[in-house]
């Protein structure tokens, strides 16, 4: 797979509805898995809900569906969260989040806790994501 030429309709609506939600001052970068075999694209908005508080939310998670079972799940999903400013890796964070739902069919649902440990290289501390 290789990264999206031009947003589709469907990601620049998701961009609209994080852009209201969150407010501030947008911004979206694409990020690329270990292997550039996929892509997600991670909005960002500093000072958002207040200040000194970063959001963050997928981009076209949405397109890859959820297995539970083997057996595709009548749900599709995007990813987003929120940190501290100072904390420059949540971005990588979700979009490995992200990637384990793409590539290794991690299966996100409420309740579910996404455990990096796999990544701590890289992410430099024991992170989790909780899925609401």
């Amino acid at each position: 797979m290789k990264p999206p030429n031009k947003p589709t309709k469907e990601h620049k609506e998701i961009f609209k509805i994080l852009s209201e939600t969150f407010g501030g001052d947008p911004r979206v970068v694409n990020h690329g898995d270990e292997k550039e075999k996929s892509f997600i694209e991670i909005f960002s908005s500093v000072d958002t809900p207040q200040k000194s508080i970063t959001s963050y939310g997928t981009i076209g998670l949405f397109d890859y569906p959820l297995l539970k079972d083997g057996k595709e799940y009548d749900a599709r999903v995007e990813l987003v969260g929120a940190c501290g400013s100072n904390f420059k890796n949540f971005d990588n964070i979700l979009a490995t989040a992200a990637f384990s739902v793409i590539n290794s069919k991690w299966f996100c649902c409420p309740g579910a806790v996404f455990r990096s440990e796999e990544h701590t290289s890289e992410l430099q501390s024991r992170q989790y994501l909780v899925c609401r």
